[in-house]
C-alpha cells in the first residue's frame, strides 16, 4: 500500500476512429459538478470513473454512450496497465 495521500479512482478513457481515420475530441461546454474547466483545458476524450465492480470495457462503452450518445463502437485495441496523473494539478504536501 502507498502512502500517497492522493485520492486516485479506476477510471477509462475512449479514443474513438471513425472509417476515414479521425479522432473525435470533445469540447466540454459548462460546469459539470465540482470540477472547474480551466481555460486551455476544456479539450478531451470521452473518459470518466469505473463504477465498483464494472468490467473496464463495459465502463468504457457507458462514458462513450453518456457523453456523446455513441453505441455501436468496435474495439480495436486496449491499453493495458495503469496511468496516473495528477487532475488538477497536485499542489503537494
Amino acid at each position: 500500500m502507498s502512502d500517497d495521500p492522493r485520492p486516485y479512482r479506476p477510471n477509462v478513457g475512449v479514443v474513438l476512429f471513425d472509417a476515414r481515420g479521425r479522432v473525435l475530441i470533445c469540447r466540454r461546454i459548462g460546469d459539470d459538478g465540482p470540477e472547474v474547466i480551466q481555460p486551455g483545458y476544456e479539450w478531451q476524450m470521452p473518459q470518466g470513473g469505473v463504477d465498483p465492480g464494472e468490467d473496464v470495457e463495459a465502463a468504457a462503452r457507458r462514458e462513450l454512450f453518456e457523453e456523446t450518445g455513441i453505441r455501436n463502437a468496435v474495439v480495436i485495441g486496449r491499453m493495458e496497465g495503469e496511468v496516473t496523473y495528477d487532475w488538477p494539478p497536485y499542489p503537494g504536501p
